[in-house]
């Protein structure tokens, strides 16, 4: 996956002064975006030696900046998605659902199963959504294939990789991958202003 510029990035909607302030927030994930992307996983050659050469003091550091950046990365790799624009919803439902779904992360990387984060997520929102009864049978059928696409683009991340790779190894990549994709989709797609700014 490549870096994104600003030049990549859509012209936002909202008041200039919405729009100025937006911009400034944007970027900063961007700049978060473009560490996680280009990090290369190096590790230091001396774990075991106490007294580190520049070289692996090097490696540490930029390790610590990219965990801090993916961290910072992650608020903005949500669910959000376009089902709910072919959805029956309107009106205040529909916004409802929207800012749901734009709230909602990627599930964080956990020592279990990633597949089984991903069901526990999904059940978990078919839990607290408001529902309006009539809205229920349709939400649920919209976050069923949220979670099957998320499975599959987790899959499509692991896969992707060399099998001989550490265990370890393999999973962080993937999720850096994974979480990547659902954060570039917000950069090139959400043009909300007072969103961005929400992310402040």
């Amino acid at each position: 996956m490549k870096q994104l510029t600003e030049n990549d990035l859509p012209e936002l909607v909202g008041s200039v002064k919405q729009i100025k302030w937006a911009k400034d927030i944007r970027v900063r994930y961007l700049d978060y975006f473009n560490k996680v992307v280009s990090y290369d996983f190096a590790k230091p050659k001396t774990w075991e030696i106490l007294d580190y050469d520049e070289e692996d003091q090097n490696i540490v550091k930029r390790e610590k900046e990219y965990e801090i950046a993916l961290e910072r990365l992650r608020p903005i790799s949500t669910l959000n998605n376009d089902l709910l624009k072919k959805s029956t919803f309107t009106g205040q439902n529909l916004k409802h659902y929207e800012k749901y779904l734009n709230a909602a992360l990627v599930p964080e990387l956990s020592s279990s199963s990633y597949e089984e984060s991903i069901e526990k997520q999904s059940a978990f929102l078919k839990e607290t959504v408001y529902y309006i009864r009539a809205d229920r049978s349709e939400l649920d059928e919209i976050i069923d294939k949220i979670a099957t696409q998320m499975t599959k683009d987790w899959e499509d991340a692991y896969n992707y990789l060399d099998s001989n790779m550490d265990k370890d190894l393999h999973k962080q990549v993937a999720y850096r991958n994974f979480l990547c994709k659902y954060g570039k989709k917000t950069l090139l797609e959400n043009t909300s202003a007072a969103w961005w700014i929400s992310m402040r």
